[in-house]
């Protein structure tokens, strides 16, 4: 410890040293006393005690960072304890002799926080100066020590307990004194038990059958065997794979059923899959047989492998009708009327029939005849079945019916339906599809099917059968029924209007079908590149078609089809066009400021027609209506102050751009704009911004060079303007010296 005498004659000499020493008598000594009293460890965090309504809390801290490598004494303010901790080091400055202001004392105080608090505190950068340090814990990781009173209050617990149970410790000791009288007896029994036990392991067989015999097992009287079911007689006892007896019944049955069925079945040379002629009803097919379905409503013919109609078994082909076409009608003629070839000049002669056009004029040919439907080519028949042999008992049982057949989308002439599949033992191989209640049609093993031909506003019903192998058909689904109507087919507004680099189409409402929307289809003439585009789920009478990049004019057709939300469709339009000229977006960001030819600044969004601007001017520059001013070489000497007028603007929305940074500012340009530039300070020439390099120099306003400190690419949207200006081809903007550029006329 230490000890300071004030009391000398004279006054006590007060030196930095003496304060030093008063700070280590409680700093450290008072301090190290109190931690090693609480069983402090160096390094720990401890709540010495938690704050109340009438005095504060403490706490020790350590702090890795901190220079007071035995920790800090914090008082805690607050009294709403949570489970995290912020403490807060404040510093106060002092000047000292030297006449410097430093940090003189240093104040700890800590306060409960919450969760939100914490997070966020050990999120944001840490705070450690000499005037302020914070520090966030979680009060999990920090042991609390109880006071005096507490360890007290522990301890008169233990003694009542003690105090309580010392009776019936009393009386248990009694208890056993008492059982130890009666222990060597019992240890006698116990001695003469376990000799016996060992003896009758010798001599008799264990219940869990864990011993086997060694001799023979003679059995007078019945065995029973209680680990089987079975009850009745005509059982067998087997042995099992774990070399146990058993009893079944099942083998032997089905013994004897298979012995039943042999003696009954007849014997047969006919072979399975041969197919026969059955000129009776299904119902009475034999046993053994089933009905040929691949042959339903068809007749065989012979494999032949050289033929490619009949080259593959149960190939199917021909047909039941025939409609002639031109080319397989006999070369024939017809003669004609008296006077063909010949006609008449007045309005009231007429000529008799066969005639032409206004019916004063005589034919060339005859008058039509027929009406190109469909003949039959059957020759005389006879049905039957065709039945094959597969020697299995015949099914006839029905497969279950499909269910939930419903209508997926219907047009005018169209109708898709979808269903679920039958389900059951039977397997089904075929679905046939009624309309209107008519034949069934077969249409596959599938579960989506599309009518088609349909007639609008006709009403139409539509009913689904299972088929399984055998040809056994299950009844319908339930019947689904609708009627197809039509969708007005759209129109377009013309002409096609273009908007820098937007083609905008726009169309008549279809107001007799709602709710409706619009699918727009886009096709490029001549490029070859290029897969038509689609605008779906159209909800407005127009459509932005954005472009850009074309080499040359394209022409833009397009065509458009509504849509109702039940699926149907109306027909598309007719196409139309719009020719499209080349469009390269060199532009730059509406909210660049462009210099005036008063040496002022104005908003590229703000510039009008009309207005002027500085640009510069080459002895030797290319007009772009003369040349490809992307050849041109200039000097940077040469260059002289020109005012240049506006002609023309268009905005934009491009969806890139390039942003270079120079040190005054930052430019955005879209990559195609001409930018002036040199490589060695001296020689100029055009460069597009997306070939700009980082070590090139631009030029400013006043013809000085500037260098670029980055450039990024930006694949973000970006609202720009393109200007045209006249007198020289080139204007300043964002502080550098950007190419006029001209549009191609879009029509």
């Amino acid at each position: 410890m230490k000890q300071i005498n004030f009391s000398h004659e004279g006054g006590f000499p007060l030196e930095q040293e003496t304060l030093e020493r008063l700070q280590t008598a409680y700093r450290t000594e008072l301090f190290g006393a109190l931690k090693a009293h609480f069983g402090v460890a160096i390094g720990e965090n401890c709540i010495i005690t938690e704050p109340t309504t009438n005095r504060d809390g403490w706490a020790i801290v350590h702090d890795e960072k901190d220079f007071l490598k035995e920790g800090v004494l914090y008082p805690i303010r607050n009294t709403t304890i949570t489970g995290y901790l912020k403490t807060i080091r404040t510093g106060t400055n002092l000047v000292y002799g030297t006449g410097k202001s430093q940090t003189a004392y240093f104040d700890f105080e800590a306060v409960y926080i919450e969760l939100s608090e914490y997070t966020a505190g050990k999120a944001a950068p840490e705070i450690d100066r000499d005037d302020l340090k914070v520090r966030y814990y979680q009060l999990k990781d920090f042991r609390t020590i109880k006071d005096i009173p507490a360890v007290e209050r522990i301890l008169k617990t233990l003694q009542d307990q003690i105090d309580a149970n010392k009776e019936k410790i009393l009386k248990a000791t009694d208890d056993i004194a008492e059982i130890n009288k009666y222990f060597p007896g019992i240890k006698t029994d116990v001695t003469t038990l376990k000799s016996d036990v060992i003896n009758i392991k010798k001599d008799y067989l264990p219940l869990d059958g864990s011993k086997a015999m060694t001799g023979n097992l003679t059995v007078q009287g019945k065995v029973n065997f209680n680990n089987v079911d079975f009850t009745d007689g005509g059982t067998l006892l087997l042995l099992n794979n774990a070399n146990q007896v058993v009893k079944n019944n099942t083998l032997i049955q089905s013994i004897l059923n298979e012995i039943e069925a042999l003696k009954n079945k007849s014997a047969t040379a006919i072979p399975k899959g041969m197919i026969a002629i059955w000129g009776r009803p299904a119902n009475q097919i034999p046993e053994g047989w089933q009905e040929y379905a691949p042959l339903r409503g068809r007749m065989p013919v012979g494999f032949d492998h050289t033929q490619s109609e009949f080259n593959q078994i149960e190939k199917p082909g021909g047909a039941k009708n025939k409609t002639l076409t031109i080319d397989e009608i006999p070369s024939h003629r017809h003669a004609v009327g008296l006077f063909s070839g010949t006609g008449s000049t007045g309005s009231e002669d007429w000529i008799s029939e066969p005639y032409e056009e206004d019916a004063r004029r005589a034919g060339n040919y005859s008058a039509p005849e027929g009406g190109g439907q469909q003949f039959s080519i059957l020759n005389p028949y006879s049905v039957v079945h065709f039945i094959e042999y597969t020697g299995l008992p015949n099914n006839t049982t029905k497969p279950a019916p499909p269910t939930n057949l419903t209508i997926t989308k219907a047009t005018s002439s169209n109708v898709s339906l979808s269903w679920t599949k039958a389900t059951g033992n039977v397997t089904v191989t075929n679905y046939l599809l009624s309309i209107n209640e008519g034949d069934p049609i077969s249409v596959g093993n599938i579960d989506t099917y599309t009518a088609t031909g349909l007639t609008a506003e006709n009403s139409y019903t539509f009913t689904v059968f299972a088929q399984d192998a055998a040809g056994n058909i299950s009844n319908g689904s339930t019947i689904t029924k609708i009627t197809p109507k039509v969708i007005p087919v759209p129109t377009f507004i013309l002409p096609i209007d273009i908007q820098g680099n937007e083609v905008i189409i726009k169309w008549k409402p279809v107001e007799s079908y709602t709710p409706i929307s619009y699918r727009l289809i886009r096709r490029i003439g001549d490029k070859t590149d290029d897969s038509p585009a689609e605008f779906a789920d159209i909800r407005s009478t127009s459509q932005t078609d954005f472009y850009g990049g074309n080499q040359k004019v394209y022409t833009y057709y397009y065509k458009i089809q509504a849509l109702g939300e039940d699926g149907n469709e109306s027909e598309f339009s007719e196409e139309a066009s719009k020719i499209v000229p080349p469009y390269d977006p060199q532009c730059f960001d509406i909210e660049s400021l462009v210099t005036m030819a008063s040496g002022q600044s104005k908003k590229l969004k703000n510039i009008v027609i009309g207005d002027k601007l500085q640009g510069f001017s080459f002895p030797n520059e290319i007009d772009e209506s003369e040349g490809d001013y992307m050849t041109w070489n200039g000097k940077l000497t040469e260059a002289a102050k020109a005012e240049v007028t506006v002609t023309d603007k268009k905005t934009s929305i491009q969806p890139n751009f390039y942003e270079i940074k120079t040190p005054d500012t930052t430019i955005k340009v879209t990559g195609e704009h001409p930018l002036l530039v040199t490589e060695d300070g001296e020689n100029l020439k055009w460069m597009l911004a997306k070939n700009v390099q980082q070590t090139m120099l631009l030029i400013d306003k006043l013809g000085k060079t500037i260098p670029i400190a980055s450039i990024v690419f930006r694949e973000e949207p970006l609202e720009v303007a393109l200007l045209d200006v006249e007198n020289v081809d080139n204007y300043v903007i964002s502080g550098i010296v950007a190419h006029n550029t001209k549009e191609t006329p879009l029509e």
